[in-house]
């Protein structure tokens, strides 16, 4: 057998002594040079990070949770201004005023479901040449931790629609360069 290298090579613990290669025994170390030093007390070290991260994480799920429903909320009043145009469009393309116009529009709105629980309400209606544009208001309420900053978001949105006649034949009309009620180009 090879003698052991290193000063820790071949120590072994033999009933409650250590011994090495050479066979000496030396009586154990007393029991309070194994401990170590106290220690500082370093419990709740990691309290503050778990707290930052926490919020940060409630955080990320607010935005996650609440963003895709804003979204939502602006294609729908999106498509719902659009719908108020074509409306308006074709009450005005039919003989209607401007004021007629505007009414149908915020009927049509009142027969549109809500978004997320919002009203779609009509801020105006205007009209140049052939061409009508409506702007709608609704909104959207915050339903996570963000509704603490801000509680509704607005959400403006406009439509425009093109008004053509159709004859009695099946054809589109050409040559309509505006409705009876709309100038014929825009006033700034």
């Amino acid at each position: 057998m090879k003698p052991a290298k290193g000063r820790f090579a071949a120590v072994r613990w033999f009933g409650g002594r250590f011994t090495t290669a050479a066979h000496e025994t030396r009586p154990a170390p007393a029991r309070q040079s194994l401990t170590c030093a106290p220690a500082l007390d370093d419990r709740g070290v990691f309290a503050p990070f778990v707290a930052l991260i926490a919020v940060a994480l409630m955080l990320l799920g607010s935005i996650a949770y609440d963003a895709p429903r804003i979204i939502a909320a602006r294609q729908d009043a999106h498509h719902a201004a659009s719908e108020a145009a074509r409306v308006a469009a074709i009450t005005i393309a039919s003989g209607g005023s401007l004021v007629d116009a505007t009414s149908a529009a915020e009927n049509r709105m009142e027969q549109t479901p809500l978004v997320y629980g919002e009203k779609i309400l009509v801020a105006s209606v205007e009209c140049v040449g052939s061409l009508v544009e409506v702007t709608v208001v609704s909104g959207y309420i915050m339903r996570s931790i963000l509704a603490a900053a801000v509680p509704r978001r607005p959400i403006i949105a406009r439509g425009s629609a093109e008004a053509v006649l159709i004859r009695p034949d099946g054809e589109q009309e050409q040559n309509i360069k505006h409705l009876g009620e709309c100038p014929i180009f825009a006033s700034n």
